[in-house]
């Protein structure tokens, strides 16, 4: 199932055409045993592709620069929550 998460739900558990991060999973196995497992992640082979990558976040807020959220179209988002201040000292 296509199963979305985080914030802007655009973060699959398994990413499928690009991945943003060397921690972003690919793959899956499944196994009835520890051997049978290791031999179902050797016939699992993946090839990258390099991207163009953004590093500094004063960078990232330029225009051209590299999209972190393609589908919002820029890299400057605006949470989904609104914060609410109150009194620290009547909370005492």
């Amino acid at each position: 199932p296509d199963i979305r998460m985080g914030v802007y739900k655009d973060n699959r558990p398994l990413k499928k055409e690009k991945v943003c991060s060397f921690r972003d999973e690919v793959a899956a196995v499944a196994a009835t045993s520890p051997d049978i497992a290791e031999a179902a992640l050797n016939c699992i082979e993946v090839t990258y592709e390099a991207l163009p990558a953004i590093f500094d976040p004063e960078a990232a807020m330029q225009e051209g620069a590299p999209l972190i959220h393609e589908a919002h179209k820029t890299n400057i988002l605006k949470m989904p929550w609104k914060l609410h201040y109150g009194d620290v000292e009547a909370a005492k």
